[in-house]
């Protein structure tokens, strides 16, 4: 049996580095002709980390980033709300997050792949569910085993399973950018998110000096910048009243690295699978930003998928398994985010000061039990012995 993943985004090809420590055969389609280095940052949660530990790629990824020992969330002027560790025990080891270029992590999962497997320029246009069939615009037909839909929130594989999906919008435009800043008051292995009134401002640092950071902000949906330079001068004025780091970081920033998207979700489907194909990350459960959960539920996805697909009896059986055990807590993700996200992004200045003050008085412990919850993976012996 091979895996026929359309999609060669994190989620795809975290897939397709899961079936190889399965010593299972896939094929890799993706409808970009390259994949360029495109993105900002990313933060990989401990969850990540861990299933890439078990892959032999932590190490690598940890040199290619930043260790991130601590998240912390403050004012606008940079007075603490709560901090957060980020170290997190998953089966008798310690692990971190790690900030790193979306690019560099690209790399690295293309370097663990075989080249000969990956298809490029392939864009799906038609997907025939009995017999099963894929049509690309480029013209190829195949008859695949079984298909995975790693192809994002437009996925075009979810709509041939009929389950389109109702994007959501979450009220709040996200600029991003990359830039080359080494401050004093900004600890080397620490992520800093800046809540306001309405707006909020994150910074992580993603290699020695460089740094990643994003800026959600209540927008009409469909608003656009005219140029990069006016995308800055939008930022500096939204952001004047910020702690003086925000300007700094800005203006640091080259204009032609920001960019912005709307924030949306996925409504939640009625269900992910059919007996050849099936959803994963954001083409089943595509999230807001407001956990840095988005790409780790994706590369969950592919843990559990590989041993389900390694274990099972049938297709249908490894599909019902992957689902049931991946949904529930995805669909937590999903919400959790969302709310946190409102919550952030308060714009009335009595209810962001109640907010504040709840933050800096929520016990510590409450925090980190909610940490482990949502860091928890099954390890692999779990996995078979529940296939």
């Amino acid at each position: 049996m091979k895996a026929t993943i359309i999609g060669a985004g994190i989620a795809g090809l975290s897939l397709a580095l899961c079936l190889e420590k399965q010593g299972l055969d896939y094929e890799l389609f993706e409808a970009a002709e390259d994949l360029k280095a495109l993105g900002a940052g990313i933060v990989l949660s401990p969850n990540v980390l861990y299933i890439f530990d078990q892959l032999g790629i932590k190490e690598e990824i940890e040199s290619s980033g930043a260790v991130l020992s601590e998240f912390q969330i403050v004012s606008s002027q940079r007075k603490s709300l709560q901090r957060i560790t980020n170290e997190t025990q998953l089966h008798g080891k310690s692990y971190c997050a790690v900030g790193i270029h979306r690019a560099v992590l690209q790399e690295i999962l293309l370097s663990k792949l075989q080249a000969r497997k990956l298809y490029l320029g392939y864009k799906l246009a038609r997907l025939e569910p009995s017999p099963l069939s894929l049509e690309f615009a480029n013209g190829i037909t195949i008859q695949p085993d079984c298909v995975v839909g790693a192809d994002g929130i437009h996925s075009q594989v979810r709509q041939s399973l009929e389950e389109r999906g109702q994007l959501r919008y979450s009220g709040q435009s996200c600029w991003r950018g990359l830039c080359q800043l080494e401050a004093a008051d900004l600890p080397e292995h620490v992520a800093l998110e800046f809540w306001g009134n309405g707006d909020r401002f994150g910074i992580v640092p993603i290699d020695k000096g460089q740094l990643y950071w994003y800026a959600p902000a209540l927008c009409p949906a469909g608003q656009k910048d005219a140029s990069s330079q006016r995308a800055k001068a939008n930022l500096l004025e939204l952001y004047q009243d910020y702690h003086p780091m925000i300007k700094r970081v800005l203006e640091a920033t080259p204009d032609a690295a920001i960019m912005r998207h709307d924030l949306h979700d996925l409504t939640p489907l009625s269900r992910w699978h059919n007996q050849t194909t099936v959803l994963i990350g954001d083409a089943a459960h595509a999230t807001t930003p407001n956990l840095g959960q988005g790409a780790a539920q994706g590369i969950e996805d592919a843990w559990v998928l590989s041993h389900k697909l390694k274990n099972a009896a049938s297709l249908e059986q490894a599909f019902t398994e992957f689902e049931t055990q991946r949904r529930p807590k995805a669909k937590q993700v999903v919400q959790l985010s969302w709310q946190i996200g409102q919550l952030a992004n308060l714009k009335n200045p009595l209810l962001t000061m109640l907010r504040n003050q709840a933050f800096r008085l929520s016990p510590k412990s409450w925090t980190i039990k909610q940490r482990k919850r949502l860091y928890f993976v099954p390890a692999s012996a779990e996995l078979i012995q529940n296939a």
